[in-house]
């Protein structure tokens, strides 16, 4: 929030602000995607140890799901910066982790 208001009084003709330092202002923060990961995987694997006891945990998860989703579509393309390139492991591993959750 500061970084958004510290952009408003700039003046580009009368900075003293180094282009590296202009560029700071402009870019996000960086998008942690393992630790969202684990707690999309987390929420998932609780509603379901949690479902035989209370049903409505499948449903209080799925509408957390949806908001995760939408919050985090909405940070990454308003704010964050461009994310690093990840391999196809940790989705794998997310997979094999949902997977011996579901395994009897």
């Amino acid at each position: 929030l500061i970084t958004i208001l510290n952009r408003q009084f700039v003046n580009p003709t009368t900075t003293e602000l180094t282009q590296r330092e202009v560029n700071g202002l402009y870019l996000g923060p960086a998008f942690a995607l393992p630790f969202r990961v684990a707690s999309i995987v987390n929420m998932t694997v609780s509603a379901l140890l949690f479902a035989p006891l209370m049903p409505c945990t499948v449903v209080f998860a799925a509408v957390g799901l949806a908001l995760m989703f939408w919050a985090d579509k909405f940070f990454l393309l308003r704010f964050a910066s461009a994310p690093e390139w990840y391999d196809a492991q940790l989705p794998r591993f997310a997979v094999k982790v949902l997977a011996a959750m579901l395994a009897p």
